[in-house]
Formats: C-alpha cells, structure tokens, sequence
C-alpha cells in the first residue's frame, strides 16, 4: 500500500505549498528569489500572485474522487529568476482498480473540447510504467479558435484504488507548452513512493 508520493527537488520546480498562507508564501518567494535582478515591485507583483494561483489550481483540479496534494511553478533554466514559465499539479484520483490504462485516461478527457486526438506514449519511471498524453484542446472566441495544449502523466500503481497523475496548467502559447512537457517528464521520472 502507497503511503506518500514524492517528486525530486529541481532548481526549476517551486512547489508552492497547498495551505501556506498567502503572506508567508510570498515571503519565501521573494527570499528566494531575492538574487534576480528583476525590478522589486515586479518581482513582488509575481510573488503575490502566485498563491492565488495555487489556489485556483487546487480548486479546479480537486473533487470527484480527485485530489491535488501539490502545484509548482516551472521558472526558466537555472531557477534564479521568477518568471513562471508553467504550472503543474499533482493529485490522487479515485479508480477503479480493474480499470486500464485507456479507461482511465479515457475518463481524464472526457468532456473536452479536443482539437486532435490524444497523444499517448509510455515512460519509465522508478515506480513503473507511467503514461504519457498531450491533449491539445479548443475554444471558440470572439477572434476564433485558441488552442491550449495540456500534458499529463499518470501512474495506475497495482492493487491500489487510485491514480496518481501529475499535470500541467492548459497553456495556449504552444512553443511554451511544449517546454513545459519536456520538463514535466523529466520531472516524472523522479517520482518515489513510501509503502507500507
């Protein structure tokens, strides 16, 4: 039975505490990033929209069977200067234990507007075989069509009643989002479990 998931520690990924109120988190940040050399009310304006930020994360993610218990930022190579490049979560979510993959990643798109079919590829992680999808989705606006991809990989541990999934915040910038995937699979891949 799996006790607690942990991801690494990457100069790039902020986790952003769930539960720290919004004056502490933005202290830390501003302490940690105190190095950049970008202009302190910027810097400070960043800082303080991060919690909420995290919030909203947590909020859209959560429910139904699906619980976020952590959000990052992603920052520029180095993680010396706060610039959010993306944002990714990660959650439990209920399952049932005789699903399968497709099932499951069935039920993750399931009600999206998707642009063009789901990409799905496996990656070896240290827990096992994870699931990789890229869903690239629509929405119709005044001026058309803005397209968001999103990037997830998904764990099914053997024996246990939920999934682990590990994504990222929809972003319309494609070149950007493509970043943020590269990244997020690297950071996958360092993915530990406590069992008992």
């Amino acid at each position: 039975m799996i006790d607690e998931v942990q991801f690494g520690e990457f100069a790039e990924w902020i986790l952003l505490p769930l539960g720290t109120p919004p004056e502490v988190l933005t202290a830390h940040l501003l302490d940690r990033f105190s190095g950049d050399p970008t202009p302190e009310p910027t810097k400070r304006a960043i800082a303080e929209r991060l919690p909420v930020l995290s919030d909203q994360v947590q909020e859209s993610v959560s429910g139904d069977g699906t619980q976020a218990f952590a959000v990052w930022i992603l920052v520029p190579t180095g993680g010396t200067e706060l610039t959010v490049v993306g944002c990714a979560f990660a959650a439990l979510v209920r399952r049932d234990p005789g699903a399968g993959p497709s099932d499951f990643i069935e039920t993750l798109v399931e009600g999206l507007q998707l642009y063009q079919p789901i990409d799905v590829s496996e990656l070896e992680t240290p827990i096992g075989t994870a699931h990789l999808v890229r869903a690239r989705t629509y929405d119709e606006r005044d001026h058309g069509l803005t397209i968001s991809q999103t990037t997830s990989v998904v764990w099914l541990p053997e024996g246990e009643s939920f999934a682990i999934w590990l994504g990222t915040v929809p972003s319309d910038d494609l070149v950007e989002a493509a970043d943020v995937a590269s990244a997020l699979e690297q950071f996958a891949a360092s993915i530990t479990v406590t069992r008992s």
